[in-house]
């Protein structure tokens, strides 16, 4: 029985020293394995990962070997060897937590954020190592935007935020006010299954949204919304289908009511890649004459490619949206609310450190109403607006549920009808929990 003395060496993301009794039943095998040592120090990774290897097939057991051998998997992007050498050393206690840390570093390689999130759980839960404790919480925190959930789990957001709007855009018109101001808003969601799970079951989605002004409270805004929906797996489609709910007001007055069906389905490609799709069908009804132009229908047609990797995802968005509205008739005077939209949209966000994400946003509308609006002077003009839109957001998690966040957004609406051009910033900061 030979005792092996203690070693440093360098694991997949930290330094770890690798104190263990072992043993082993040949003189060759600790030959290997000091040469595998020797190799490792040398950057020779192959080499190492060849006589750790041999230093098993001699004799060899212990945590001690198959971490290095699991180490030098990594180093190669032999990561399926490498998991399968962490895993063994999982069965000994004292070397348990690192393992299962080093087990999570591999499943972000292999692009498994659920296998990520559970491994790196697992390391802090069996740690009583502050330093190995803190790095689990880190990757952790790299994991929250994407973090795995249970198909049976509710969610819960809740978020709010103060800014301000040197512009504020008349919902009705969608006509600029040139009028600036501060606001608050507050945002709550909470989505789960009602029977089943999110894959197979009927899921209950409602949320509540409120703006408040400090000066133009004309424009302050509550929307209530509620979506159930029936989702069912559909060979290789996620599919759901249900219907919608929304109210609101605006300023003192009931605002809207929209009753609508919902139709879509998404298809992972790979474990990197999905696609998804949706159609919306929505009657709207006026709550108050002023708003009787607003009523009518909506069809919206959208199709998404959503990209994902441990730091960073992109979404690639296009919806057309058709409506057919009531529209404003006074007099000899006449204004479409009927546009035809095409909607293209990118957003792309970037974990940049444990901490830190940004996100950015492009986007690029384009409307034009079904019927000629009549002017004042008798000109017949059909409305024509293409809009850009550009946003930026940097979030800081404070933990695993909470961030805060600071965001500017611009918009320039560009139309055929001068009123309805306008220029848009709008600053806003705050904090959002997910649960």
């Amino acid at each position: 029985m030979v005792r092996q003395s203690k070693r440093l060496i360098g694991a997949v993301a930290i330094l770890v020293l690798l104190g263990a009794s072992t043993a082993y039943a040949a003189v060759d095998a600790k030959s290997y394995f000091a040469a595998g040592l020797q190799a490792f120090r040398a950057g020779n990774y192959q080499q190492a990962r060849d006589q750790f290897a041999r230093a098993r097939r001699a004799g060899m057991r212990g945590a001690v070997v198959d971490y290095n051998l699991g180490v030098s998997h990594y180093k190669l992007g032999e990561y399926r060897d490498a998991k399968r050498a962490f895993l063994r050393v999982t069965e000994h206690p004292p070397m348990a937590p690192l393992a299962y840390y080093n087990l999570g570093l591999v499943a972000v390689k292999l692009n498994d954020p659920d296998e990520a999130w559970r491994s790196f759980q697992q390391a802090r839960a069996a740690s009583d190592d502050a330093r190995l404790q803190a790095l689990a919480n880190e990757q952790l925190d790299r994991l929250r935007p994407i973090r795995p959930r249970p198909a049976d789990e509710w969610i819960v957001s809740l978020s709010t935020a103060a800014g301000s709007d040197d512009n504020l855009i008349e919902p009705t018109l969608e006509t600029a006010t040139t009028e600036s101001d501060t606001f608050v808003e507050l945002f709550a969601m909470a989505s789960g299954p009602l029977t089943g799970s999110t894959l197979d079951g009927v899921q209950l989605a409602l949320s509540a949204y409120l703006v408040r002004y400090q000066d133009l409270d004309d424009y302050d805004m509550n929307v209530l919304h509620a979506e159930l929906l029936k989702l069912r797996p559909l060979g290789s489609w996620q599919t759901e289908l249900g219907g919608r709910f929304e109210q609101s007001t605006l300023g003192s007055n009931d605002y809207l009511r929209t009753l609508g069906l919902v139709v879509g389905g998404r298809r992972p490609v790979n474990e990197a890649l999905e696609f998804r799709v949706r159609y919306l069908f929505d009657n709207l009804d006026a709550l108050d004459n002023a708003y009787d132009p607003l009523q009518g229908t909506r069809h919206r047609f959208r199709t998404e490619a959503r990209w994902r990797s441990p730091v960073r995802r992109v979404r690639l968005a296009y919806e057309l949206e058709l409506n057919d509205r009531d529209d404003l008739r006074d007099g000899t005077l006449f204004s479409s609310y009927s546009p035809t939209r095409h909607t293209a949209r990118i957003v792309t966000d970037r974990r940049i450190s444990a901490r830190w994400n940004v996100e950015g946003e492009l986007q690029y509308r384009k409307s034009k109403y079904n019927d000629a609006n009549v002017l004042t002077d008798g000109t017949q003009v059909r409305r024509d607006d293409d809009r850009y839109q550009a946003g930026i957001r940097l979030a800081r998690s404070l933990d695993l549920d909470w961030q805060i966040y600071a965001e500017y957004r611009y918009t320039d609406n560009v139309s055929n009808i001068t009123v309805y051009d306008y220029e848009r910033n709008l600053f806003m900061a705050g904090l959002m929990g997910v649960f």
